[in-house]
């Protein structure tokens, strides 16, 4: 897979993630957790639009949300606007951060799920956080 999403000059950075499967009770959540050694990132540390970077540690769909978590990151415009994922498969999914169900310390909740995970399992999907 080659290019980028949309425009590059908002991107803020990118990261490419090989999805894969975990089991936390009876939920299938899918791709990229540290903690656990789930998935891997290309690049887990990422830079942000006040050009602050961050450490990703959690970016799952739990199948009911998709949770991404960036260490110590303020609830701004100036760290994000928009999370933007496309899939191997071709599936793609963008995220506002404004429509975040929940936020806490870094960690942004957002109540949707997507099969730009799920179905790429074992395979790649391309991040990037962007200012637009």
């Amino acid at each position: 897979m080659s290019g980028v999403i949309a425009s590059a000059g908002a991107q803020l950075d990118l990261t490419v993630m090989t999805v894969k499967s975990r089991t936390s009770g009876k939920d299938t959540l899918y791709g990229f957790h540290a903690a656990t050694s789930t998935g891997s990132l290309t690049n887990a540390t990422l830079e942000a639009g006040n050009g602050t970077t961050y450490t990703c540690s959690i970016f799952e769909d739990t199948g009911s949300a998709i949770q991404f978590v960036i260490t110590g990151a303020a609830d701004s415009d100036t760290t994000f606007k928009r999370l933007t994922m496309l899939g191997a498969n071709g599936t793609a999914l963008n995220l506002a951060r404004s429509d975040r169900a929940s936020y806490s310390n870094g960690t942004f909740n957002f109540s949707t799920s997507s099969a730009v995970l799920s179905g790429n399992n074992n395979g790649t999907v391309t991040i990037e956080l962007r200012s637009d």
